[in-house]
């Protein structure tokens, strides 16, 4: 017991140890790269939006940088999925205003990507802690058996001195 539990400590110990800020960094990469397309399109279809006088498309698409930028995990995700239902249901208008077909899937894919990273960092967090909670199991269960085997020690203190001392 003492040798496999001292095992999944080292096991446990490693997983504290790796570093989770690559996941958020990931995160924050997906975040912009989903803010500047998004954008690019809402630049274009407020453009659009104004000169047919279309005020309903231009409320919906009428968000600026910082209003995605500030904006909460989850709450960036459904203005992008505004921006690109909108745009895909202006595609032939916005074709003149140089929203392409191309440029509405990278949005969609963004959208996705950014939707999958959303609950990663604070998973990598509830594995740390995991980790640290496995530790302190397997603390108390080989402090117990180290208890145990300080008993049979003490059994040989007088009679094996060399080894009492050792121990």
């Amino acid at each position: 017991m003492l040798q496999t539990g001292v095992l999944q400590i080292q096991t446990f110990r490693a997983q504290q140890e790796l570093d989770k800020t690559g996941i958020a960094m990931g995160k924050g990469e997906l975040r912009g790269n989903l803010v500047g397309l998004a954008m690019d399109i809402v630049r274009k279809g407020v453009a659009y939006a104004r000169f047919a006088n279309n005020m309903v498309l231009l409320q919906e698409m009428g968000y600026a940088e910082s209003d995605l930028k500030k904006a909460p995990d989850t709450v960036l995700k459904d203005i992008c999925q505004v921006i690109y239902d909108r745009a895909t249901a202006n595609t032939t208008a916005l074709v003149t205003y140089n929203v392409t077909a191309v440029m509405l899937t990278n949005l969609k894919q963004a959208i996705d990507l950014y939707n999958a990273s959303i609950p990663k960092p604070k998973s990598g967090i509830i594995e740390k802690k995991k980790a640290t909670d496995g530790l302190v199991v397997l603390f108390g269960t080989i402090d117990g058996a180290l208890g145990k085997l300080d008993s049979l020690v003490e059994m040989v203190r007088t009679t094996q001195v060399a080894f009492y001392k050792g121990y």
